[in-house]
């Protein structure tokens, strides 16, 4: 199909290139009749040259001028102009607020402009955290949570995007304007609170259980990338507490788990999430779980079956119990899980980065899933399996840590209890017949 579409392209350009190629021909005949005297032949010449020079040149203006946008507003589609956009455009590039508000004074539908990332002006405002914008916005008619753009969106609401937003569009900013990550600033908590007075959702509704479903549970994420929780953090949490009864019980649990200056959950646990580890050609280190790229899969098991090249067969070289100690040994050198369920088929995940020895960087997922432990990451790619096998040898000879965790494996009704006592693992199951 692609091929197909890559000929009529080439087809096309032939077309208009012989019809350019003839059209000057006749046109320099025509001059050449005209210097000759023979004025009607080269009249007709003239005409024919300016007919196909003509329709090539308006063919081409109506593919490179800017077209009109259609949006939707609460009211119906309405056009936007190429001009209304280049404008608005140029006032966010340059930060020209004045330019900005006549703009959308005299065209207060600018407010549902999007580009290409669904990102409208109230939202661009929250992620520069900019409250000049986003009251320009909102006095315009902008709405947070606005449907008319999240209906497009793998986020649910304003702030469930904010974070991972931060300085949009980042890919245009020098890296010393960037936010760090994990660090919470005096800009972020003002912004932050102009969007809860103003309306914007705390909780949302999710499509799993392993999505967080509010603000909190994203901000708490977010200030414990650093490994510091400081005061302008404690700041951002104690405000979005206090916004919702339901939050502020929640924080009140998560307190003991967010120890200032930065230890989370035991100190062990945390020291494990920050250490780096090298093999023969990475270094191995946890990271932030957003980082995992789309379309991963499965690349090894970890503790799999072995193949047997004398028989041709595969063999259980590992018994159950090391299904167990892959936890225990995860735990010992990245510190507590990204997530942990109660489904054996999706019991935890862990975001790991491997780090070659150019700086260059990929991101692999140590899980234990479907058939047990295993590395996933991008399959058929080299990098991706050659860091998965060194990956998977760290993990194996690392020392468990204790631990036990209980689980579901719904299909077959069995219920399972895994972990490390003492260095020695353990895995009993329980099998309910109906």
């Amino acid at each position: 199909m692609a091929f197909a579409g890559l000929m009529f392209v080439w087809i096309i350009l032939f077309i208009l290139g012989a019809i350019t190629f003839i059209g000057l021909l006749l046109l320099v005949i025509g001059i050449v009749l005209k210097v000759k005297k023979r004025k009607k032949s080269a009249a007709v010449l003239f005409v024919l040259s300016g007919l196909m020079l003509g329709s090539v040149l308006l063919l081409v203006l109506l593919v490179v001028m800017p077209k009109p946008k259609t949006v939707d507003t609460p009211n119906g589609r309405t056009t936007l102009r190429p001009s209304w956009i280049a404008t608005y455009k140029q006032c966010l590039e340059k930060s020209d607020k004045d330019r900005l508000e006549k703009l959308v004074d005299r065209h207060p539908e600018m407010i549902y402009y999007y580009d290409a990332n669904y990102v409208m002006l109230l939202d661009y405002g929250l992620y520069n955290c900019d409250i000049e914008i986003m009251q320009i916005a909102l006095d315009h008619g902008a709405v947070f949570d606005e449907p008319l753009r999240y209906e497009h969106m793998i986020f649910f609401s304003s702030l469930d995007s904010f974070f991972s937003e931060l300085d949009y569009p980042d890919w245009e900013r020098e890296t010393d304007e960037l936010t760090v990550e994990g660090e919470t600033t005096d800009k972020m908590i003002e912004a932050v609170a102009f969007a809860i007075e103003n309306g914007a959702q705390l909780k949302w509704e999710v499509y799993n259980a392993y999505q967080d479903d509010n603000f909190l549970d994203k901000a708490v994420n977010w200030v414990t990338l650093d490994g510091i929780v400081s005061e302008e953090d404690e700041k951002l949490l104690n405000l979005i507490a206090k916004s919702d009864s339901e939050l502020e019980e929640r924080f009140e649990q998560m307190k003991s788990d967010l120890k200032k200056d930065g230890q989370t959950e035991t100190d062990e646990e945390s020291e494990a999430g920050q250490q780096c580890y090298e093999t023969n050609n990475y270094k191995f280190y946890k990271a932030d779980p957003n980082l995992l790229p789309l379309g991963t899969s499965k690349i090894l098991g970890v503790y799999d079956l072995e193949y047997d090249k004398k028989t041709g067969y595969y063999y259980v070289k590992y018994d159950s119990t090391y299904q167990s100690l892959f936890i225990g040994q995860l735990l010992t050198l990245f510190g507590s899980a990204d997530y942990v369920t109660e489904n054996n088929e999706d019991l935890l995940s862990y975001v790991v980065a491997a780090e070659d020895e150019a700086g260059n960087v990929i991101y692999l997922n140590a899980y234990y899933g479907p058939s047990g432990p295993a590395i996933g990451g991008i399959a058929n790619d080299e990098a991706y399996e050659n860091a998965a096998g060194e990956l998977a040898e760290l993990i194996m000879s690392a020392k468990a840590s204790d631990f036990e965790l209980s689980s579901v494996y719904e299909d077959l009704g069995i219920s399972l209890k895994m972990g490390v006592k003492d260095g020695q693992a353990y895995y009993d199951y329980d099998m309910e017949f109906n």
